[in-house]
Formats: structure tokens, sequence, C-alpha cells
């Protein structure tokens, strides 16, 4: 028998004693004696209060180590309050555990009772339920969609929170992440995070997570690394020292020092954005795939967020699912939608699928192109480029012709390129004709490129008359509020527009803005950061393709043109996704200007490259994926695909045979995208919240102001109707603020500004944008605010160590009425709460009538109100009281038993079943290792070698997810019981 069905064994034993049995007879036929709880370690459990060296610490977690346990814990005490401790069993001479059987009453006098409500409360927000309800990320600082909701209510719903989040372009990936961690840092799952993300999203990923969800991420990019390397010792481990913080991948890659750190520390989240880019590519691993999976590996929860996960390969999107479950697929190359789907590894949706329900927030866009006929000069480089494709019909004089489509400055840099490889090739007797003829076509396309200037680009001057022209989509005027995007392929092409734009618009220093490759991240960060800020001056975005992927470019703009044909789908989705994203409040607006010639080769290539648009439009309102549509999932695989039509001489049927061809291929890739969140509805996902206070603000604001009572000198400014306060923070909370990011520390001189009002946050966020350094001036107050933490372990002490509110409510309870609130949590063996409740134990003339839920209780509702009356009476027999505590705790106590027996029997259900289908799985992938090497034409002794290897690597990884489903499913046998506070009508 193992070892959880011999612990579930002993409490059914424990039920089934004759005091459980007899427990509705008199209290004199079933009193047993109370037994003391015992010393023993081995007692110990997550959420027990404890004293250790004289001081009270609150257990968080209990680890089996050297013989001994170590105990994680929470300082609760005034010295320590806000200190993280750990102790080991064997080290310390005493740990004395607070036995709920001696908890001291104290009458409450406060008015309205307001110390016992403020102590009962900061019990309550140290649990959460841990169920897939959603609990609180709802409440986050965003408009919430109820889609956004699903990825977290699924992943809760897994035994390990793992889950590759694929919405498409412009959903708010970052905001349903937020929202999952939020739910599993309330759980108690995430008290150490680690994000990984691309260069450019540190900043804005940074900040979205403090603003809106109060996650305090350390930024460890190079010039913070810098900052921090002075704040930490010498050698030591930043991703140990800091809880929660952010890196790039490539900094990661580039760094071997902080590699050999990353692999000597543990998390409890890891979220790694644009995941596409850590996915394998065939038999090469990159460093970026490398140290994903020693990320995947490091972490409980992981969360991998991308709009392309899948790039056509089997194996590629096959290495992302065993990141997240190393027993999800045993063979990379033939897997079905079964092997990660209905284990909830995967969501994905579209844009298309939810404009219904979300409304304003996520409007349909207006697509339209612009066609552009060639002038007179611009035939006469049409006319080179076609008697050069003529010449030498390859990929180089392609990307001339490619250039030339961008504009006649790429165009050109296009042919020097061209004409210093020529230069530089050693010809052979039969090739110096070709070359020499190319040479001089390449010259004299390059005259002719002379004359088209500005004035001579049909396209640009296109550009110039739709932005002007009051009747167009695009008239443009820079504004506040109205800004305007231009991508560009080409660096030349956007050196140039930036060059003439100035010339032929009525912008002034400050308005246009470029971002490109050549940027630092700080720089690009800085350039989007003064996009999206009213107070700069920026109005004209110029970009590369570098700010096509998780840039949000849509405040404030609407607008968007591409200025030459992107070659690839999923360049058209990425860029439309900058401004066509969740928060767009306007129409967005996209127009692609679209070249036009008389020369009948080149025509067919335009007549290509806009059907390739035509086709992106038709993707995004149909089937929400255009990746789908050629089904290489690759952006340099689409142009490749696109290049060889052009260069076949092909026309345009070929390309609509060849996205005909993949269109069956794509819609069954979608299918196997679709996850249970997408095909069933779950019925009421946000839990009703445990609380005695109607908001988070009315909760701060009263505890803030009882503990200025002590404090003395907080000068608390409060505007309950913009549910705002204010204040300086005294040295203890100072401290909290002093461990986490130098962003979000308060203010020397203005102190703390807090708001509970979404919208006032909002205009905080907005006002944040105007750069790296600038933050919001509010801090947003809700559950997960370290000022609300702080003002939780303050209000614990209203009530002295061992001791609990007695509160008389002589006239809404009986003479004769007592009722105990007793807090029980089960912890599983990993220290996560499991099962979590308040149980009412009523007494009538001291003999038990009645153990339940608080929430079953009438008088229960009532502490939820502020008007209750303390008339400050005295209490009669009240040694009476204290007398029934230990009968309460013990009747507490069964009626928690006999709820963890019923969840431990499920449990245990659970846990068989999971481990059955480990079983199972294991089987097939040992399967399929035995038949690989069967067909392998290696020698026998080195195939049998590398074959046991595999064996044992597939061994080791079930064997550690066999055990970490077990001790996580498992409840500890030991709850962790309180006396909250009694409820009495008893008085003089």
């Amino acid at each position: 028998m193992c070892c959880y069905e011999i612990q579930w064994c002993q409490i059914i034993l424990l039920i089934l004693q004759p005091d459980y049995r007899t427990r509705h007879l008199p209290t004199t036929l079933r009193s047993q004696p109370i037994q003391e709880p015992s010393t023993n370690p081995k007692t110990f459990t997550a959420g027990q209060s404890v004293v250790i060296r004289d001081e009270e610490w609150l257990v968080r977690q209990v680890d089996q180590q050297d013989g001994g346990y170590t105990l994680t814990c929470d300082g609760v005490s005034e010295l320590i309050r806000g200190v993280e401790g750990k102790f080991h069993s064997l080290l310390e001479d005493d740990i004395q555990l607070l036995d709920p059987r001696e908890t001291k009453l104290r009458v409450d006098m406060s008015p309205n009772f307001v110390d016992s409500r403020l102590y009962i409360e900061s019990h309550l927000r140290r649990t959460v339920v841990n169920d897939e309800k959603i609990r609180i990320g709802h409440k986050a600082a965003m408009k919430r969609e109820d889609y956004q909701l699903v990825p977290a209510q699924q992943a809760l719903g897994q035994i390990r929170q793992r889950i590759l989040i694929a919405d498409s372009v412009g959903l708010g990936k970052t905001l349903e992440a937020g929202i999952l961690v939020s739910e599993l840092m309330a759980r108690g799952r995430g008290r150490r995070i680690l994000v990984v993300a691309v260069k450019s999203m540190l900043v804005q990923f940074q900040k979205e997570f403090w603003t809106r969800f109060s996650i305090p991420l350390t930024r460890l990019d190079s010039r913070a690394i810098q900052r921090i390397q002075t704040k930490i010792p010498a050698n030591h481990n930043p991703f140990l020292h800091f809880d929660k913080s952010i890196i790039s991948i490539d900094t990661l890659k580039g760094n071997d020092r902080y590699r050999r750190f990353l692999e000597l520390a543990y998390w409890d989240i890891i979220i790694i954005d644009e995941a596409h880019n850590v996915a394998k590519r065939g038999t090469k691993q990159s460093q970026r795939s490398r140290l994903a999976e020693i990320l995947a590996d490091r972490s409980d929860s992981l969360i991998m967020l991308s709009a392309t996960p899948h790039d056509g390969r089997a194996d590629s999107f096959a290495s992302l699912m065993n990141m997240l479950d190393p027993t999800a697929i045993p063979n990379h190359q033939d897997y079905a939608k079964g092997d990660y789907s209905d284990k909830g590894l995967v969501v994905r949706r579209f844009k298309k699928d939810l404009r219904a329900s979300t409304g304003s927030t996520m409007q349909e866009a207006d697509y339209f192109a612009v066609y552009c006929q060639a002038s007179e000069q611009e035939e006469k480089a049409y006319s080179c480029i076609a008697q050069l494709r003529g010449i030498s019909d390859n990929l180089q004089t392609l990307g001339v012709e490619k250039g030339f489509l961008s504009s006649p400055n790429a165009c050109l840099e296009s042919i020097r390129e061209r004409q210093k490889r020529l230069k530089s090739r050693e010809a052979t007797d039969q090739s110096v004709g070709g070359l020499a003829k190319e040479t001089a076509k390449l010259d004299e396309l390059e005259r002719v490129l002379e004359g088209v200037n500005r004035f001579e680009c049909s396209k640009y001057q296109q550009l110039i008359t739709q932005l002007q022209d009051k009747n167009s989509p695009l008239y443009w005027k820079p504004a506040d509020d109205n800004r305007l995007v231009i991508f560009t392929e080409r660096i030349a092409t956007l050196n140039w527009l930036l060059e003439n734009l100035f010339r032929d618009l009525p912008l002034k220093v400050g308005h246009v803005a470029i971002a490109h490759g050549g940027l630092s991240d700080i720089e690009l960060q800085q350039t989007v950061d003064d996009f999206g800020n009213a107070s700069k001056p920026v109005r004209l975005l110029i970009c590369s393709d570098v700010a096509s992927e998780g840039i949000n470019l849509h405040f404030y703009c609407h607008r968007l043109i591409h200025f030459d044909l992107p070659w690839s789908l999923m360049t058209y989705s990425q860029r439309n996704g900058r401004i066509d994203r969740y928060g767009q409040e306007k129409k967005p607006i996209i127009a692609q200007l679209v070249n036009q010639t008389e020369n009948e080769l080149i025509a067919g290539d335009i007549r290509i490259l806009d059907l390739l648009r035509k086709k992106s439009e038709e993707a995004e309102r149909n089937i929400g994926d255009p990746a789908l549509v050629m089904g290489k999932h690759d952006r340099d695989e689409e142009i490749k695909v696109v290049k060889q039509i052009i260069l076949k001489g092909s026309k345009q049927v070929d390309l609509e045979a060849s996205t005909q061809a993949n269109k069956t291929v794509g819609e069954s890739l979608l299918n196997m995208f679709l996850c249970k969140s997408e095909v069933e509805t779950h019925d009421q996902p946000i839990a009703i919240e445990r609380t005695l206070f109607p908001s988070d603000f009315d909760y701060c604001r009263t505890a803030l102001g009882r503990a200025n009572e002590d404090l003395d000198g907080l000068k608390i400014e409060i505007d309950n109707p913009g549910q705002t306060l204010k204040f300086k923070a005294p040295e203890e909370l100072k401290y909290r603020y002093e461990r986490l990011p130098t962003e979000v520390q308060p203010d020397e001189h203005d102190g703390l500004l807090l708001t509970a009002n979404v919208a006032r946050m909002e205009n905080g966020i907005e006002q944040g944008r105007s750069g790296e350094d600038t933050w919001p001036q509010e801090q947003y107050l809700w559950r997960l605010s370290p000022v609300v933490d702080w003002l939780n372990d303050r209000m614990r002490i209203l009530f002295h160590r061992n001791e609990a509110p007695l509160v008389v409510l002589d006239d809404l309870m009986d003479q004769d009425q007592d009722l105990f609130v007793v807090s029980g949590v089960f912890p599983s063996q990993r220290s996560h709460p499991i099962f979590f409740e308040l149980v009412g134990v009523e007494f009538r003339n001291g003999e038990v009538v009645r153990v339940a839920s608080i929430e079953d209780f009438e008088i229960w509702p009532l502490l939820r109100t502020s008007t209750l009356i303390n008339r400050g009476g005295e209490v009669s027999a009240e040694s009476k009281l204290h007398s029934q505590i230990s009968l309460a705790i013990r009747e507490a106590e069964v009626h928690l038993l006999q709820r963890h027996h019923d969840i431990g029997v499920r449990q245990i259900a659970q846990i068989d079943r999971h481990v059955d289908e480990l079983g199972e799985l294991q089987e097939r992938q040992v399967g399929h290792i035995q038949r690989r090497f069967e067909t392998s034409k290696q020698p026998e002794q080195l195939k049998r070698q590398k074959r046991d290897e595999d064996l044992y690597k597939t061994e080791q990884v079930f064997d550690r997810f066999v055990e970490w489903v077990t001790t996580t499913l498992s409840p500890s046998s030991q709850p962790a019981i309180s006396l909250l506070g009694v409820l009495t009508g008893r008085h003089d």
C-alpha cells in the first residue's frame, strides 16, 4: 500500500472514532478527553502559527530535509513583520506550536467592532480556495473581457499550471498571463517569478505587470544589471536575490555567468514571451531552445505566450508541448490533438471570433489599397529591371526588384550590394559574358534611379495626396490623439521617408520618430513610449519590421500604412496587430500602397504580391490566422515560396493553387489547436469572494485608519468618491518596498498614492508611457498590493499572540447563544492550500447544537456591515466561554476531518487516474523508443547504449512526474486550525 493510501486510512479511522459517531448525542455522553496537539515536528503544516526565538511566525512551507523539517515562515510579531525566515527543526532549541485550544478571548471594545472585523478579514485574505474558479484576476486594473479569463480557468483546472496561450495578435496575451499569475499568487503558488521576453518588450511587460496586477518584476537588462551589481554581494545569484525578475533570453544566451545562475535557481512560475523563438528547428537546437528546456525544468508553473505557435513542423510544436509537459508527446513526428489539448496545454482564439462579445474594444479593421501608377521615370526603371531579370533571373536580381518596389533608395542599396558581389566573384570563362551584361544593366539602372526623386516616385506622391485629402480615410493632421504608423521593410526606405516627409508635411522637430533593429533595446522602448504618450511631440512613427512583434502602438493611433508590399502573410498580420488589437478605441484603418506598371513582367509579379495582401485580409476576416493560408507558419518560409513562384514566371493562379492546397491542412491544424475551453462553457467561472468588507478600498481605508492610531503621523488623505488614498510610507513599509524594483518605490517627498479606481489607474498608466524611467504616480490598490499585504500583517496583531476577539452582540443574539469562528486549512504535501473553510460551532447553554460552514449562520452576514453598534458591555460567565474553546476546536476539527476525508477520497481517485494515464503514456514512449532503435542501422553496441540511455531518461521523467502529482494532490493529514473569534449574546 502506498504512503498516501496509508495516510487516508489513518484519517478514516480517526473519523470513525466513537466521539465522531456520537457527536449529536448530549455532551455528557460523547465527551472525550481533549488530546493536546503533538510537539513532534511531523505535525508541522503550512498555515500554522509558531513561536521561534520568542517571535511569532506563520508557517508558509514545510520541507523534509536532512532528517528534519525546514520551515519557511513569514514574520508576524512587530520586530519581524514583513521578514521571511527559514528554520530547521533540528537546529532550533524549541519550536512552539501555538495551540488554538489555549487561545485567550478579549472583549472587543472598538467602535462598530472594527478591530474584530479587520482581524478576521486579515486572516481571510491569507488563503484562497485551490480550485479552478477565478478569485481575484477579474479585478485587475483593466477593462475585463470574459475571454481573457479562459486561459487562467483552463490552467487552474490542471494539476500543474502549464499552458501555451496562443491567441492571435492583439488579443492581450500579457493581460491573460497576468490574470493567471495573480490567481497563482493568491493561492500561495507565485512567490518566485521569472519572465523571459524579447529585449524590446522588457519595459512594456514590466509596466503592465506592475500597474495592472501589482506584480513587481526587477528588470535585468544591460543597464539594470550594472545598477543591481552595486547592490548585491559579489558572485551572489541575482535570481535568488530577487524573487520576481524579467530578463531577455538574448541576455541569458550571451552571458555564461547569468546562465549558470539560472541553472541554480528555482521558481514557482516562469513566463516565456514570444515562445515560438525557443522551439526546436529540425535537428539543430539553438541556444534559445536549450535555455528554454532548462527553464521548463526549473518551475512548477510554466506559461508560454505566442501568436505564432506553430511553424508548420511537427517536431517544432512538439518541442513546446514537451517543455510544458515532458510526458505529452512520445513521437515528435507523429502525434494527435488529444496528446496535448485534452490536457489543457493550449488555448488559441482569434479576433474574428471575439469581436461580437468585446464591442468597441476590438473593432473590425477597414482595409483598402491605394494603387500608384508608375511615372515615366519609374517605367524606365521597371524596364531595366525586367531586362536584368532576362539576363540573370535569380534571387539576387529579384532582390533588386524587391528593393525598387520599396523605394528608389532601397533599390540603389540592393544594386550596390550586387555590384560588390559581382566584382569580388572570380568569374569563369563561361560566365564572363553574362556577368558583364548584368554589370552593365545594373549601371544603367543606377543612372535611371537618379532621376526617380520624390516627385517621380508615384507611391510617395500618393502617400502625400492621401494624407492631405480631407475625403480620404487616411487624411491626417499631426495632433495629440491622431497619430500615424508607416511600416516599411527596408531601412533605406525608412530614412528616405524620414528625410522627405519633413519637406512635404507640416511637421515640426520631434513630430517624427523611427524604430528599427539598429536601435538599442532602451532606445527602441523609449521611442514606443513616446509615441503612446499624449505629452510627447511624436505624431508619426516610421517602422521597420522590428516593431511588428509584441509592441503596442494603438494608443492615440488607429491608422497604419504599409509603404511597401510585404512578401509574407505573417508580416501583414504582425504589422496590423500593432494597432488592430484589444483596447483600440477607434476603428483601425489599414492601407496598402500598391505599385502599378505597364511592364508585363513586373506587373505580373505585383499582381502576385497584391493577391497576397488580399489573402491576408480574407484570412483575418474568415479563419483568423493568415499563417494557415500558405501552411508555412514561418515568415522566411513564406517569402521563399513567393520568390520561387515569381522566379518561375508563374501567374497569380499558382499562388491561388498554393494557398488552396494548404487550406485543408490549415483548417486541420486550426482544429488541432481548439481545446476544451473553446468548445465547452464553464458556468460561473468567477467565485463569490469571502470578505467582511464591500471592497478592497473600504478594507484598506479602514485598516489604514486603524494603523494610524498606532503609528501616529501617516497623515492620510482620503478621496472616497475617487477611491484614492495618499499617505507617507512608514519605515516598516519602506523596508518592504526596498526589496522591490526601484521603479515602484514610493517617492520620499510625495509619499504613496493608491487608487482602487480602475479608470483613474488607466489614466496613470497612460501618463506612465512617457519613457522607460517614467512610471504612473498612482499604484493600484487591490489584493496583491504591497500595501495591502502590509496592512494584513498589521491587522493580525490587533490581538496579541494566541488571542482572539470576543464580540458581544447582545441585541442580535440570544443570551445563551455563542458562536465560535474557526479557520481550518489543509495544505498539500507541497504546502499549497488544498482545502480551506471557516467553521462555525454554535453553543446553546454551553452545549454544541450546530457545526457548519460559517456562511450557513444567519448572524455572519451582519459582520459585513459597518453599522453594528458596540455597546461596550461586559460579558457574563466569560470563564465559561474560555472553557468551551477546547470543545469548539475539537468539534471544528472533526467537521474539517470529515470534509478532509470526502476530499481525500476524490483526491485519491484523481491521483490513481493520473498515475494510470502516466503509465499508459510511458508505455507508449517506451514502445516508440524500441521501434526507433529496431530500424536503426547503427552498430549494435552503440544502438544498445543509446537505447538504454533514452529508456533511462524516460523512466526518470515519469518517476519525477508521478512523485510531483502525488505530493501535489495528497493533502497533509494535519490541518492548520485557528480560533478567529467568538460571537456571543451574553451580557451582564
